[in-house]
């Protein structure tokens, strides 16, 4: 199509108008986006807002800028640069596979990703549609950056957030929320390779009717070639497909090298013989490797105990072992196992400051659930409606109440008759069990986690002992995890597990204990791509610092590496001048580093601003999951101060963002600081329970109780100004769990503190 000065449509979806016209100011063509007035949502705004906040002052050659922005109450545009071309879907269809055309297309795509990776952006979404090449001179550009992050981390990477953001045929298999994985640039990678295979071959790797099928194939099927495609392009794809990252390129330089060198022999010889790919392949990033080490029994014993639970039966597993052990890292291996067999995984985590929130875990797996199969297709989930709804007749309003989401599957329920103390506890327990029989059948087996045992309530130890013995309910894996030297003889657990085997109800039990010094010199010789007898000293060091605690271990090698005792050395030369880590052993044994986990995540969060301190120890008392909205009411500062504070937990490794668009929704949120009682949606999380348990532990004693007791009172304010009390029952609970947790010092509150007494049931 040649521009004129005209409005052009290019296109229209149900989502919004793309209109190429004519700007005078600038004397150029430009690309419009126009949310249609019924898209104005959240989700699509900021996309509008991430691709403009991204690239609007990203000057690199290859990509798409946007212009300018304009947010109204009736409308949302987007002004982009014009590219012209046509996106490379249409290419590919309408332009046979050339290997030449192919190798230049594909070493400027590399060239840009890398420099998209250099400016600490993944793009997320790599695909034909989101590709622009001008068919004549081979120019291409990317476009489309509604999905992108931006990294602040340290580590460069974002927590994998059981999601499907992207474009199904092309996400990793880390991007599906499926894998026990982070997302990192090598996601781009391997959207990368699905391209490039189709770019090449004309198909896609994977044909899938739905998006189940798709996240299964990423996941666990294995690429196919025609026979004509020479074998050095099958290895080059292959690699960016691999289904673990540190199987893929680690750069899109390394990649980029290896194509240049494929193009020169096709060039010289005609041919492309078979080479050694990745020899100028590295990251200068550290990464710990995402992969277990010294559990190969422990995670047999979850495998086989999930191959029989698909057979029928009903099996429980306690997972136990000191924190930092690695026992959720573990029982979140089995994923891809669990998605072969269509299999469900939910899971839930107590909190030490949640003890007086009834069933907390549990809730959070049954809405772990509901979320996932609100992603299914229509058809899906009428059948899910149907199922459920039928299994919990006329009580379905027990559970909504509890699990909003679930009134979008099953639909409004009427209400149920009002019922008190036990009666009321036996019906919700006999729903939540009816629920669970409704889910775990030989179609669709169910994996129940719930994780920090050792914290729980009596109430959800009651449900639980009840559920594990429920004769009707089969094709069901429950495993329970929880420190052992916190659960001593007299801890509920433990008496509820002496009662379980009294009723000879079989129960596995798996001790989590530390890494050896061979796995752990396994680990360190992954992390820095050397050998073993390379890195024995540095082993032996951080084994005698850590004893092999797993989450002592990378957190001892991410200081190393953050104080640069950890360094990466790229020569430029010759390929024999390879690129290495290198520490200085002598200056590390130097260093005087303690003995005890919690106090070095101490003394890096007392080096924190002392205003980040204070909010990043009142974040703790909240719990392990973090409201930006309640934390900034709470703290009283200004909401650009709580901000400035949740960047800096981000950026030293302390915190992790729900929300990946967590720089656009921060200052969403934050607008939102009128509405009462505030939203009890998470914005962030802890990246482990010892670190908010080394924030908390930093607050003095005598002033944990105050803490507590102001935290309750501001949110009980909060509640009781608000007109919709009764749609925010989980609030209410935190209220009186603040308010319990200070009454043994606060003499003013020396009665127990419940509903009732509050005003609030």
């Amino acid at each position: 199509m040649i521009p004129t000065k005209d409005i052009t449509l290019l296109l229209e979806n149900k989502n919004s108008k793309i209109l190429l016209k004519w700007d005078q100011a600038t004397d150029k063509h430009t690309i419009v986006k126009t949310l249609k007035q019924n898209q104005l949502n959240k989700k699509n705004i900021i996309q509008f807002n991430n691709e403009f906040n991204i690239t609007h002052r990203l000057s690199i050659p290859g990509i798409r800028k946007a212009l300018t922005i304009n947010n109204t109450t009736n409308a949302s545009t987007l002004t982009l640069e014009y590219i012209p071309g046509i996106p490379l879907s249409t290419y590919i269809k309408k332009h046979p596979s050339n290997v030449k055309n192919f190798l230049r297309i594909a070493i400027r795509l590399a060239q840009i990703l890398g420099t998209i990776h250099q400016q600490k952006i993944i793009h997320k979404d790599i695909n034909p549609n989101n590709i622009i090449i001008e068919p004549k001179t081979k120019t291409v550009t990317i476009i489309d950056f509604g999905i992108a992050t931006k990294i602040n981390l340290k580590t460069k990477n974002i927590p994998n957030l059981e999601t499907l953001e992207g474009t199904l045929p092309y996400i990793s298999p880390e991007q599906t929320g499926r894998m026990n994985r982070t997302v990192d640039y090598r996601t781009d990678l391997y959207s990368l390779g699905v391209t490039l295979y189709e770019l090449l071959t004309g198909h896609l790797p994977f044909q899938c009717e739905d998006a189940i099928g798709w996240v299964h194939a990423h996941i666990a099927k294995q690429v196919v070639f025609p026979a004509h495609i020479a074998q050095p392009l099958k290895a080059i794809i292959l690699k960016l497909m691999a289904k673990h990252t540190d199987d893929r390129y680690q750069s899109a330089d390394g990649l980029r090298f290896d194509l240049e060198h494929c193009l020169a022999q096709l060039t010289e010889t005609g041919t492309i013989k078979t080479f050694e790919l990745a020899q100028k392949d590295y990251s200068t990033i550290f990464r710990i490797p995402q992969k277990l080490y010294g559990r190969t029994n422990e995670l047999h014993s979850l495998l086989s105990a999930f191959e029989r639970v698909t057979k029928g039966c009903k099996e429980i597993i306690m997972v136990s072992g000191y924190s930092g052990a690695g026992k959720s890292a573990l029982i979140n291996e089995i994923h891809k196992s669990i998605l072969k067999k269509g299999a469900y995984f939910a899971s839930g985590k107590f909190d030490q400051l949640q003890r007086n929130v009834p069933y907390y875990a549990l809730i959070q797996a049954f809405r772990n659930f509901i979320k996932q199969i609100l992603g299914q297709k229509e058809e899906a989930l009428l059948s899910w409606r149907k199922k459920i709804a039928t299994t919990l007749g006329d009580i379905g309003k027990v559970l909504t109440e509890v699990i909003p989401d679930l009134e979008l599957v099953i639909g409004p329920q009427k209400p149920v008759e009002m019922l008190n103390g036990e009666q009321a506890e036996n019906r919700f327990h006999y729903a939540l069990k009816c629920l669970i029989h409704a889910i775990a059948d030989k179609d669709t087996p169910l994996v129940f986690f719930i994780d920090d045992l050792q914290w729980a309530d009596i109430a959800s130890f009651k449900l639980l002992e009840e559920i594990v013995q429920a004769p009707d309910i089969n094709h069901f894996l429950f495993i329970g995890s929880y420190r052992d030297n916190e659960v001593k003889d007299a801890h509920p657990l433990t008496l509820i597990l002496q009662d379980l085997k009294n009723k000879d109800i079989p129960i596995q039990h798996i001790k989590i204990g530390n890494l050896s010094f061979k796995n752990t010199q396994q680990l360190i010789a992954d992390a820095l791509d050397t050998d073993l007898e390379t890195c024995k000293t540095l082993a032996t060091l951080v084994y005698q610092k850590t004893q092999g605690n797993a989450f002592f271990i990378n957190r001892f090698l991410m200081s190393l590496y953050e104080h640069e005792y950890l360094r990466f050395h790229a020569p430029t030369g010759h390929l024999s001048h390879k690129a290495a880590w290198q520490w200085d052993i002598a200056a590390i044994k130097k260093l005087e580093y303690t003995d005890n986990v919690i106090d070095l995540l101490s003394e890096k969060i007392q080096k924190l601003n002392p205003t980040t301190q204070q909010i990043i120890k009142l974040a703790a008392c909240i719990g392990n999951e973090i409201s930006l909205q309640k934390l900034t009411m709470i703290t009283k500062h200004a909401p650009e101060r709580v901000v400035t504070a949740i960047r800096e937990g981000l950026q030293e490794n302390l915190l992790l963002p729900i929300d990946e668009h967590y720089e656009i929704s921060l200052n969403s949120k934050l607008q939102e600081q009128g509405s009462t009682p505030p939203q009890y949606a998470p914005d962030f999380v802890f990246c482990h329970d010892r670190i908010r348990q080394s924030a908390y532990l930093l607050i003095p004693e005598g002033e944990k109780q105050a803490a507590h007791l102001s935290i309750g009172r501001i949110l009980l304010k909060s509640y009781q100004k608000s007109d919709e009390q009764e749609q925010h029952q989980k609030f209410v609970f935190d209220i009186v769990n603040h308010l319990n947790q200070s009454i043994n010092l606060i003499k003013a509150d020396s009665e127990k503190i419940t509903l009732a007494s509050l005003n609030l049931s």
